[in-house]
C-alpha cells in the first residue's frame, strides 16, 4: 500500500502553512500515527471497477451477407461490406448531396436536444471537479472585530473597565484524511457520470444524424410517389372522360363509368394521404432541426440526386462495444455505481479529520500583529457511527444490488446493439433483391399496360382489363420507389446501430490513459462539414 501523491501534497501544504502542527506532532509516536493515517487514506472501500467482459459467444460476427446486385435504376449500385473497419464520422456526407450534408449541420447546431445534452455535459463536468477537489484541504480565513462590557460582579467590585475591545485575525485549515476512500470514490463516480453525460450526448448526436438523414430521404421518396399518384389521377381523369365520351355514344355502359369514377377517387384520397404524410415530415425536418413548421423552409430533395455508398464498413462484436455510444454509457453508469458501493462501505467505517488554526489577537486593532499575540491550535477528529439500526448497512446492499443491475442493463444493451446490427445487415443485403424485382416488377407492368392500351384502342380489350393493369403499374411504380427508398433509409440503419463513427470526429477528444477521459464541451459539435 503507498500513500497517494494528492493525500501526500495536501499533507504536506497542511504541515506547511502550520508550523505549530508540526511541532505537536514532533514526538515520534505521533510521526508515526500521522504517517499510519496517511497511509490508510490511499486505500479505498469497495470493488475496483473493471471493464465488463464481452458476453460469452460474442466473438465475431455469424455471417457478413452483402447483395452485390446491380439494378439499372437509381439506387441500384451494388454494396460490398468491410469488415473490421470503422465508419466515417460525417457518414451523412458519403451520400455526396450538399443539401442533405446542409440539412444534418444546422440540426446539430439547432436542435434543442442536442443542445440540453451539452449542458448536461457541462453540469457533470463541474460536478465532478467539484468532488475533485473535495480532496484537497479546505482553508479559510476570518477576521473579527468584537466589542464587549463586563458585569459588574465579575471583576469583584475591583473597578475594572467595564467595557474592552477584541480583535482577531485567524487562518484554519480542515484536512478529511480520507481514511478509506470515501472522498476518491465520490471523486470516480462523479468522473464516471461524465463519462455518462458525454456518451448520453453523443447517443443524442447519433439519433439526431440518422433521423435527419432517414426523413430527408423519405421526403425525397414522397415526392417521387406524390409525382407518380399526380400522374394516376391524371391518367383516370383522362379515361373517366373517355368512358364518359363513349357513354355518351352508346358503346359503354354506365357500369363501366361508375367503376372508373371509383378509380378516380380512390386515386385521389391516395393522393391526399402522400400529401398529409409529407406534411409531417416536413414538420418533423423542421422540429429537428430547431424550428417551427411555420419558419421552415420548403425542401426538395431528389432522390436520385443521392448516390449510395458502395463500401460498407462493418465492425466486428469487440469494435462495436467501444464504438456504440449507448454501450459506452452504459459501461460509465456501472461504474458510477460500482465507484458508489465504496462510498456506501466507507460511510460505515470512521472518519478522521485534522484541523488547524493560526493567528493573532489583540485588545485593540493597531496591535493586532503585534509581538506576543500570535496563537495556534491543532486537533483531530474521528466520528463513528454506533447505532444506526442498521441504515449504512442496508444502504451498502441496495448499492451493491444497483451495481449488479448495472451490470446487467450493460449486457442487455450490448446484445440488443448486436442485435441491432445483424438487423441491418440483413436488411440491407435483401434490399438490393428486392429491388431488382421492384424493377423487373415495373418494368413488365409498365409494358402490359401499354400493350393492353393499344388492344382496347382497337376494341380486343375491356375498359375493365385495362383499369386493372393500370392500377397493377401505378402499385408497381409505387413499390419500386419505395424498393430504392429502403435501400437509402436501412444503409443508415446500419450506420446508426455501428455508432455512426463519433469517435472519427476531430471534435471530441478521448485519453484512454489512467482510464479518464478528456472533454472539451466548449467545441464538442461541429460548426461545418469537414
Amino acid at each position: 500500500m503507498t500513500l497517494t501523491r494528492l493525500n501526500l501534497r495536501a499533507l504536506i501544504r497542511l504541515l506547511r502553512a502550520f508550523p505549530g502542527l508540526v511541532e505537536s506532532a514532533a514526538s515520534p509516536r505521533r510521526l508515526l500515527w500521522l504517517s499510519a493515517a496517511a497511509m490508510l487514506s490511499a486505500c479505498a472501500a469497495g470493488p475496483d471497477f473493471t471493464r465488463p467482459a464481452v458476453p460469452e459467444g460474442v466473438s465475431s460476427l455469424r455471417s457478413v451477407p452483402m447483395s452485390t446486385t446491380q439494378v439499372e435504376v437509381p439506387g441500384g449500385d451494388s454494396q460490398v461490406a468491410e469488415v473490421g473497419t470503422e465508419v466515417a464520422g460525417r457518414w451523412w456526407e458519403l451520400y455526396r448531396s450538399e443539401a442533405l450534408s446542409s440539412m444534418v449541420v444546422e440540426a446539430i447546431r439547432r436542435n434543442p436536444d442536442v443542445a440540453a445534452a451539452r449542458q448536461a455535459l457541462v453540469r457533470a463536468d463541474e460536478l465532478a471537479r467539484a468532488a475533485g477537489a473535495a480532496r484537497a484541504p479546505v482553508l479559510g480565513a476570518e477576521v473579527s472585530q468584537e466589542r464587549d462590557r463586563y458585569a459588574q460582579a465579575q471583576d469583584g467590585g475591583h473597578g475594572a473597565p467595564d467595557y474592552y475591545s477584541i480583535s482577531e485575525a485567524k487562518l484554519g485549515a480542515v484536512y478529511d484524511l480520507d481514511l478509506w476512500g470515501r472522498l476518491r470514490r465520490s471523486a470516480e463516480a462523479a468522473n464516471a457520470d461524465a463519462d455518462y453525460a458525454r456518451f448520453e450526448l453523443e447517443a443524442v448526436y447519433l439519433s439526431l444524424t440518422t433521423r435527419v438523414v432517414e426523413a430527408a430521404f423519405t421526403l425525397s421518396a414522397l415526392d417521387s410517389e406524390i409525382s407518380v399518384q399526380k400522374q394516376a389521377v391524371a391518367l383516370d381523369a383522362r379515361w373517366l372522360d373517355l368512358v364518359s365520351g363513349q357513354l355518351a355514344l352508346g358503346s359503354e355502359n354506365e357500369l363501366d363509368v361508375a367503376l372508373q369514377r371509383s378509380a378516380l377517387a380512390q386515386a385521389k384520397l391516395s393522393l391526399e394521404g402522400l400529401l398529409a404524410e409529407r406534411e409531417k415530415v416536413h414538420n418533423e425536418l423542421a422540429a429537428l432541426t430547431g424550428r417551427s413548421p411555420s419558419t421552415m423552409a420548403a425542401v426538395a430533395l431528389d432522390l436520385s440526386s443521392f448516390v449510395l455508398p458502395h463500401r460498407l464498413l462493418v465492425s466486428i462484436p469487440a469494435q462495436l462495444i467501444e464504438q456504440r455510444p449507448d454501450v459506452r454509457a452504459a459501461e460509465a453508469l456501472l461504474h458510477a455505481e460500482t465507484a458508489r458501493v465504496g462510498v456506501a462501505t466507507a460511510a460505515r467505517l470512521p472518519d478522521i479529520t485534522l484541523s488547524a488554526n493560526t493567528g493573532s489577537a489583540a485588545l485593540s486593532g493597531d496591535r493586532l500583529f503585534g509581538s506576543g499575540n500570535g496563537f495556534w491550535s491543532v486537533a483531530g477528529g474521528v466520528s463513528q457511527t454506533i447505532f444506526d439500526a442498521g441504515s449504512l448497512r442496508h444502504q451498502q446492499r441496495a448499492q451493491e444490488a444497483a451495481m449488479r443491475e448495472a451490470a446487467e442493463r450493460w449486457r442487455s444493451v450490448v446484445v440488443d446493439s448486436l442485435r441491432g446490427v445483424a438487423d441491418a445487415l440483413v436488411a440491407v443485403d435483401h434490399d438490393g433483391v428486392s429491388l431488382r424485382y421492384a424493377a423487373d416488377d415495373e418494368q413488365a407492368a409498365d409494358q402490359g399496360r401499354r400493350l393492353l392500351e393499344q388492344q382496347y384502342n382497337i376494341g380486343s380489350a375491356s375498359i375493365l382489363k385495362v383499369l386493372a393493369v393500370e392500377r397493377s403499374w401505378q402499385a408497381a411504380e409505387l413499390g419500386l420507389i419505395q424498393a430504392r427508398e429502403n435501400r437509402f433509409v436501412d444503409t443508415v440503419h446500419l450506420y446508426g446501430a455501428l455508432g455512426g463513427g463519433w469517435w472519427e470526429r476531430n471534435d471530441v477528444s478521448v485519453d484512454e490513459t489512467d482510464s479518464t477521459t478528456t472533454r472539451r464541451t466548449e467545441s464538442i459539435m461541429p460548426n461545418e462539414p469537414q
